[in-house]
């Protein structure tokens, strides 16, 4: 009988699925709340790179148990409206299909009383039909001043017109690649930290050209997006998610190939579909 117990024990762990939940979803500006993610056994490796809109990471920490690894996240609310921890994919682990979870919405209460927004009437300082002569006279003489500057200005010659030109996404993205490729050196720290300024170039290149916004996304949910998009062809879509997988590997392994050659190549890929996706 214990051994029937012990098995069936077992097959609850292991088909344990990830979680995770917030300590309160009624906050005020200010306030520290706990937000949590519980990965089981078969999970306990996964990187875990969630996203906070409107609040601030304050601390963390990783709590091993027996059964789960749980990620303990202390946030500060920093915003009035739109706050919420967005979905987080969980991939494909020891052959159990992959896992989202959904977002954590938050309402944030005003911090003002109920009737600190009312509107109260308020005495004029003057009467309403009383007209000051003076006061009078000397608004005639500034707008009079305003009109004879406004003229003589009009008159003056300019030497040069600042146009306003607008950059395109291609334009941009080619910037930044062309800087990215100036300051890489040998050292493996920059590389690494080359690897997440690109893929922050090429989520921000995708949101401009389709519209969706890809960079606070990971890569599978990057990749549900914008599949069905008409401005990205299949083949397309295919390259760039090989090419995010290929970086999420360098950034997120602990012994990631840090080579100067490696970065180089993928900042060409990056450049490729660049040009290819542009209109």
């Amino acid at each position: 009988m214990k051994l029937v117990f012990i098995w069936s024990l077992w097959s609850v762990i292991a088909v344990a699925l990830p979680t995770h939940y917030a300590s309160t979803d009624n906050v005020t500006i200010g306030d520290t709340i706990t937000y949590a993610i519980e990965l089981p056994e078969w999970a306990h490796d996964f990187s875990v790179q969630p996203t906070f809109n409107g609040l601030a990471l304050v601390d963390q920490s990783i709590n091993h148990r027996p059964t789960a690894t749980v990620h303990e996240f202390r946030l500060q609310v920093v915003a009035l409206k739109d706050v919420l921890i967005p979905t987080l994919s969980i991939n494909t682990i020891n052959g159990v299909a992959p896992t989202t979870l959904s977002p954590i919405f938050f309402y944030v209460r005003s911090v003002l009383s109920p009737t600190a927004n009312a509107l109260n009437d308020i005495a004029p300082l003057v009467g309403m039909f009383y007209i000051n002569g003076l006061l009078v006279a000397i608004g005639l003489v500034v707008i009079g001043l305003g009109v004879i500057l406004f003229l003589i200005w009009k008159k003056t010659p300019r030497h040069r017109e600042v146009a306003t030109q607008t950059i395109s996404p291609k334009e941009r993205a080619t910037s930044d690649l062309q800087a990215l490729s100036k300051r890489l050196t040998n050292d493996p720290q920059q590389i690494k930290q080359a690897y997440f300024d690109l893929t922050e170039i090429l989520c921000r290149f995708l949101t401009d050209v389709t519209g969706l916004n890809v960079l606070d996304a990971t890569t599978a949910e990057m990749q549900r997006m914008i599949q069905p998009s008409t401005v990205v062809s299949k083949k397309q879509v295919s390259t760039i998610i090989q090419a995010c997988k290929a970086m999420d590997v360098v950034k997120f392994t602990q012994e990631p190939d840090l080579t100067l050659a490696n970065i180089q190549s993928t900042v060409q890929v990056v450049r490729q579909i660049v040009d290819e996706v542009s209109p």
